[in-house]
């Protein structure tokens, strides 16, 4: 499809960023990129070399003139900040008597008599 198609098609980042987070490979080479993309290569590669310099992927070159290409870090959805409280498996703030099913509502909407 890319790499053959001959179109000069725009193809948003998220739409490279997905090819990566789609695949069941954790790495892809620019062929890999390119073929499921409707661009062509030489666009997939440049397109790429522009989302590693903001980094949101990785590359390696290996073997010539192949590069493979994987997520950053903090773009994989396994990806845990480990400075974030948020992710740090402790609750941030906590009562210490947990609210009963039934006063949810009181608790999230105020007070309210029906």
């Amino acid at each position: 499809m890319g790499s053959s198609s001959g179109r000069n098609t725009r193809v948003p980042d998220e739409d490279i960023l997905s090819v990566l987070r789609e695949s069941d490979d954790p790495v892809l080479s620019t062929a890999e990129v390119a073929d499921r993309l409707p661009i062509e290569r030489r666009s997939t590669l440049n397109r790429l070399r522009a989302l590693e310099e903001q980094e949101f992927v990785e590359s390696k070159q290996i073997g010539g003139r192949n590069t493979i290409w994987w997520l950053s870090a903090p773009e994989r959805e396994d990806a845990i900040p480990e400075d974030d409280p948020f992710f740090s498996g402790e609750p941030i703030f906590a009562s210490d008597d947990p609210a009963d099913e039934d006063e949810i509502d009181d608790i999230v909407y105020g007070d309210v008599e029906g």
